[in-house]
């Protein structure tokens, strides 16, 4: 007899990837502006095991699912389950706590202020400033008064900590003119320029608009005059200015004295040149004289010309016309 057949199946089934020393543990960063992200640890993977990653490398704060996929190309081996890991990127947090306010009040100057802040501010921080006067409300700190001050901190909210702005109370006070502020030579000499002159104060704050009157200082019953002539003049002086809250004018408690002395002038001051015209049939336009010293005194000296032609005997006022060599004198009036 022939012996029976026996058949039996083998069933190979699909192996597993011992991934039991790898680890995908969660983390947690602080923001820092840089890029984070999870990765494997722990044991290699298998050969021919590769691993992507899913909604990995993250910057902005806040909890990230990061998911490890892991592609083989073994058909012999099963797929491999996806892995799960938290990113977690934490707000940072703004340092202030160098950081000061200086409100020492200010006197008036006309120009903005607020209140220093001292003190490191990070290169994240922006700062912004809100102010309030008795009216409750103002764009700028300039005027006399108390104003309320906001430090405002301007920054990424979605990445850093909540910081509190400060506050603070600035005064501005009014400034003011005292004696000890102001010099004068009680005496001055001018020479006549055929101008107003003053006797000017050698220092007095340079906020101040000063204003002078004058009178004759002989005169009985003086009258305001404008110091122009050769003479002695007493001036009041007074200085008006804002003081960061009402226009103020300082009367400076001395009168001052000004002489005007006679202006003394020769040859070395101008030129009397020789002038040569081409006949044209009518008077010439005679200006020999040249003053070298531009000063202004020169233009209220009155200057008469006359002439004597060649041979003649007098000058004349007499412009000349003719062909011919003349003779020009300057008088000054």
């Amino acid at each position: 007899t022939v012996a029976p057949v026996i058949t039996a199946k083998l069933k190979i089934s699909k192996a597993d990837y011992d991934l039991s020393g790898v680890i995908f543990d969660s983390q947690t960063f602080i923001y820092d502006g840089d890029e984070h992200k999870v990765e494997l640890a722990g044991q290699t993977l298998p050969l021919g095991v590769v691993v992507t990653y899913q909604n990995n490398y993250q910057k902005d704060a806040g909890d990230y699912n990061v998911i490890a996929h892991f592609e083989h190309q073994n058909s012999n081996y099963n797929t491999i389950p996806e892995m799960v890991a938290k990113l977690r990127i934490l707000k940072a947090v703004i340092d202030l706590s160098r950081c000061t306010l200086d409100t020492s009040a200010v006197i008036y100057d006309g120009h903005s202020h607020r209140p220093v802040l001292e003190g490191p501010i990070p290169n994240d921080v922006t700062v912004r400033y809100e102010y309030k006067d008795s009216e409750g409300e103002a764009s700028r700190c300039v005027d006399s008064g108390k104003y309320s001050v906001a430090v405002i901190f301007e920054y990424d909210k979605n990445n850093f900590e909540p910081v509190e702005n400060m506050h603070a109370t600035l005064e501005i006070i009014d400034r003011e003119i005292t004696y000890n502020m102001i010099g004068f030579e009680t005496e001055k000499t001018l020479i006549y320029n055929g101008e107003i002159q003053h006797n000017e104060p050698t220092m007095y704050p340079d906020f101040a608009d000063i204003t002078y009157e004058t009178v004759l200082s002989d005169a009985v019953n003086p009258e305001p005059v404008d110091s122009i002539n050769v003479g002695t003049y007493r001036q009041t002086v007074k200085f008006s200015y804002y003081n960061g809250s009402n226009d103020i004018v300082y009367n400076y408690p001395q009168s001052v004295y000004l002489t005007i002395d006679k202006f003394q002038f020769d040859s070395d001051q101008f030129r009397f040149n020789d002038m040569k015209f081409d006949y044209e049939g009518r008077q010439v336009q005679v200006v020999p004289l040249e003053w070298i010293d531009t000063a202004s005194v020169f233009d209220t000296i009155p200057v008469t010309y006359t002439f004597k032609s060649e041979g003649g005997s007098d000058f004349t006022n007499i412009v000349p016309r003719s062909i011919g060599y003349y003779t020009c004198r300057a008088v000054f009036d």
